[in-house]
């Protein structure tokens, strides 16, 4: 659901329906509301993935007002949510209503699903030129329905038409921009933004995109102050943390990161996207405990024949050697690829020569980057993670040869990509020939990667001065 959806779950009217709702159920008294306002705390708990709750919402609208049209159009919505397409058409053919507009939209929707995005907008389009008011909420509505399905082209379409023929609607600036940066036309968007918070500086709606926008173009530390000016209006808004939360992360300020993933997953708990990455933060801080407890939490939440559950564990199971719990790393390992019935790939044999070297078995783990390397689509770059696995684990010398070895290669841009490595492996040989030459280069080719790296033996200290000490 888009930003402008998910705040009506934010407003008076809907906070005091949901406690009107809650409060009988909780009491044990009948209720008795309208067929909307159902429909609506059922599709609130189906955003906060409160399914069952839903679906016994959902039913008493039915019961009270069986023949209306929003808890049908909830109904087919959640039969295209689980795929079901079928009966997704079969409870749209029931509606009795197929002239209302909200039938209309769910039509398009259903075109949409089954590919016809040409389908969906011909019929939105015939529908568009009957109506005698309300022309422009329909145009604007009608962009919102391909936003939601990330159709750009078709919702570009709309959102013109709008703009065209209402150019003085205060919403087509805003979803113009809005499509802009979704679509990754973020220089395009910026511009209308600035406009539209020249004019209105409290906008909350475009504060959040000129981030967006800002993010897009990799200037970090703009997002951040735009999503200050957001967060000031509204401390709590999700997107907004989210917003900051990446930004910081992007820029390595990995506490600052990890304190506003905190902020968001007070709200959302049960993000798995936001539990994996506030992980990484604190794999970063080097605080693996915590880490592998927000992955715990993933890990049970999401669904074991994804691949977004095996990249889960696969971080699980580098956070289980880093607190020696070996045999846990192990058996995690082999549970991410039995799910699914994954084949042992590249990454498998990475990990486990990882746990190798954890557990002080080099020529176990030189076995299994052996076999990775067979699996590999990118020798090159599988090789690189061998070298950083050695040096990880203070194997220092045979990172060198590696890197060295790669240097000799054509892998891509391999300067850059190891010279930081190098002379962070050789500053721990003692005396070694050429390590100050290696951080010369490194600093040159890949300052960012050797600040990084460097940056704990070199506190405080400016890059060009690295070395001097």
């Amino acid at each position: 659901m888009r930003n402008e959806d998910l705040s009506f779950f934010e407003s008076k009217d809907f906070k005091e329906s949901l406690e009107q709702y809650e409060s009988a159920l909780k009491e044990g008294r009948t209720v008795y509301m309208d067929a909307d306002e159902l429909t609506d705390i059922s599709e609130y708990y189906m955003v906060n993935e409160r399914e069952e709750d839903a679906n016994k919402c959902i039913r008493l609208a039915l019961e009270l007002h069986p023949d209306a049209t929003d808890p049908q159009i909830f109904l087919a919505r959640q039969q295209m949510f689980h795929n079901n397409l079928a009966k997704a058409r079969e409870i749209a053919r029931g509606i009795l209503q197929q002239d209302d507009r909200e039938t209309r939209f769910l039509w398009a929707e259903i075109y949409i699903k089954e590919g016809d995005t040409s389908k969906a907008s011909e019929m939105l389009m015939q529908y568009y030129q009957t109506l005698q008011e309300d022309q422009a909420q329909f145009l604007y509505d009608s962009a919102g329905v391909f936003m939601d399905y990330e159709e750009w082209e078709k919702a570009l379409f709309w959102a013109t038409k709008l703009k065209d023929e209402y150019p003085k609607s205060r919403n087509a600036d805003m979803l113009m921009a809005d499509i802009m940066v979704s679509c990754g036309k973020s220089q395009e968007a910026e511009q209308i933004l600035k406009e539209i918070l020249n004019n209105d500086p409290f906008s909350k709606e475009g504060w959040r995109l000129m981030a967006e926008a800002q993010s897009g173009q990799e200037r970090y530390l703009d997002a951040i102050d735009s999503i200050e000016y957001l967060l000031a209006l509204d401390e709590k808004d999700q997107k907004g943390l989210l917003i900051h939360a990446n930004s910081l992360f992007h820029l390595n300020r990995m506490q600052e990161a990890h304190e506003e993933y905190v902020k968001y997953l007070e709200q959302v708990p049960n993000d798995i996207t936001i539990l994996y990455f506030d992980s990484i933060a604190l794999t970063n801080l080097e605080s693996y405990a915590e880490a592998l407890n927000q992955l715990t939490k993933a890990m049970v939440l999401c669904d074991k024949d994804s691949l977004e559950f095996r990249h889960i564990c696969l971080q699980a199971c580098y956070l289980m050697s880093k607190t020696n719990m070996f045999d846990d790393a192990l058996t995690v390992l082999e549970e991410a690829y039995q799910h699914g019935n994954t084949e042992k790939d590249t990454d498998y044999y990475l990990l486990k020569g990882h746990i190798m070297l954890e557990t002080q078995n080099p020529l176990d783990a030189e076995e299994c980057f052996k076999k990775a390397l067979a699996f590999s689509e990118d020798v090159c770059a599988t090789t690189l993670t061998t070298a950083i696995e050695y040096a990880e684990n203070e194997l220092y010398e045979r990172a060198i040869c590696i890197l060295e070895t790669l240097l000799e290669s054509d892998m891509p841009d391999k300067e850059a990509r190891c010279m930081p490595y190098l002379a962070y492996c050789t500053y721990f040989v003692p005396e070694h020939a050429n390590y100050k030459k290696y951080l010369h280069l490194a600093a040159q080719c890949n300052p960012s990667l050797t600040e990084y790296l460097f940056a704990p033996i070199y506190p405080g200290k400016p890059i060009s001065e690295y070395g001097e000490i």
